[in-house]
């Protein structure tokens, strides 16, 4: 396929620097080149995209959520993966991993089944990279929204029916480190590919250091579902930002996390330790202000969502403006920022070969956001397919 797609008159964020007056070329899923205009001349036949002094950036790559454009992975469908995916795309997400709740495992099989199938059929929108299951393997007493009575004891032969009804695509299991047997699981489960998320935890500092050593990589929403940090009983949290092996999820709605944590969790990790995730809901991507879940209210204030008692139940965030708000909570420039958003998630994933930043030979998944202080996505591109765009294309 010779047909080339070119980005031209932007600012390219690359590995190796920012670009100016930058042109990208993009044959099929892949970039072919990343340069400057000067002396540029598209050929008879390429698709120009003239992106207006927009950013060029990498996709963003959203390891967390749980819906969005009205739609729940827990539907189980192919059409609730595709307006999850869509809706997501349109804030330049473009790769996930759809996140299933602790359900019985009948629901959590028909999710995973709707996964694979848009795993296979394709979504028109952001690319499932596999399924996360956040739990069922979770501590009931930091439960969440997540109904406690299909929590369970860490099991092998459990998370065995789950990895096998995943056919390899399970990516992402969290659990709570310091139920009965979990060593044992996270040990098996890390054996067979699978990255353990620490979280929903009353883990001690103690429990959660032994569980980093068995193979826990990533702290599920820092600071959300587990003890606070005490003179005496640090917990995960601490045990999560003082082990270099470690990633950490921050939803960064600015609610869930208090900026000044944030910003002390950047200053303490690094940019390359942190993922931005967006623990999102039905009514990201939307305009939508309640929704059902289990027969329980949700209510959305600002990007937060809430049960009627008070309890923080996901948020309607998207990646787009996720990264809107760190930027304003931290001050951080946005070549700081993008690493939060994408390539890190690549690296946890073991993908970055292929994904997560702008570089030639790469996918070809990049967002372009407004260069007037809004960052408002303009363009999404998935694998070469532009899946959203508000710019004009010659």
């Amino acid at each position: 396929m010779n047909t080339k797609l070119v980005l031209v008159n932007g600012k390219a964020f690359t590995t190796s620097g920012v670009v100016n007056d930058a042109v990208v070329v993009v044959r099929g899923a892949k970039i072919e080149e990343i340069s400057s205009s000067k002396g540029f001349a598209p050929e008879n036949g390429w698709q120009v995209v003239d992106v207006r002094g927009g950013l060029i950036c990498p996709g963003f790559i959203d390891i967390h959520l749980n819906g969005g454009g009205g739609a729940l992975v827990m539907d189980g469908t192919l059409d609730s993966i595709c307006k999850i995916a869509r809706a997501h795309a349109s804030f330049g997400t473009t790769a996930m991993l759809p996140t299933t709740v602790a359900w019985g495992e009948d629901a959590q099989n028909k999710a995973i089944g709707g996964i694979l199938e848009a795993m296979q059929k394709g979504t028109g929108g952001a690319k499932p990279l596999g399924v996360h299951m956040e739990g069922p393997f979770l501590n009931p007493q930091k439960a969440g929204a997540h109904n406690p009575k299909y929590l369970l004891e860490p099991s092998i032969p459990a998370f065995d029916r789950f990895h096998s009804a995943a056919k390899g695509t399970l990516k992402i299991m969290t659990l709570s480190p310091e139920l009965p047997h979990s060593e044992e699981l996270i040990r098996y489960a890390s054996a067979k590919g699978v990255i353990v998320s620490a979280g929903h935890t009353m883990a001690s500092y103690g429990q959660a250091v032994d569980s980093i050593r068995a193979g826990v990589h990533l702290c599920a929403h820092l600071f959300n579902a587990m003890p606070t940090i005490s003179a005496r009983e640090p917990g995960l949290a601490l045990a999560a930002l003082t082990s270099p092996e470690m990633f950490v999820e921050l939803i960064t709605d600015g609610v869930h996390v208090h900026p000044a944590l944030i910003n002390l969790t950047i200053r303490t990790k690094g940019t390359s330790g942190v993922l931005i995730v967006t623990d999102a809901t039905p009514p990201s991507g939307t305009h939508q202000k309640t929704w059902q879940l289990e027969g329980e209210t949700v209510i959305i204030k600002g990007y937060t969502g809430y049960l009627e008692d008070g309890t923080i139940a996901g948020s309607a965030l998207t990646m787009g403006q996720a990264l809107k708000v760190t930027s304003e909570l931290t001050k951080l420039p946005l070549a700081d920022l993008l690493p939060m958003t994408s390539l890190n998630q690549a690296r946890l994933l073991g993908i970055s070969a292929q994904k997560g930043s702008l570089e030639v030979g790469k996918d070809a998944d990049i967002v372009v956001l407004s260069n007037d202080g809004n960052l408002d996505v303009q363009l999404t591109m998935v694998e070469g397919v532009v899946v959203f765009s508000q710019l004009s294309q010659g």
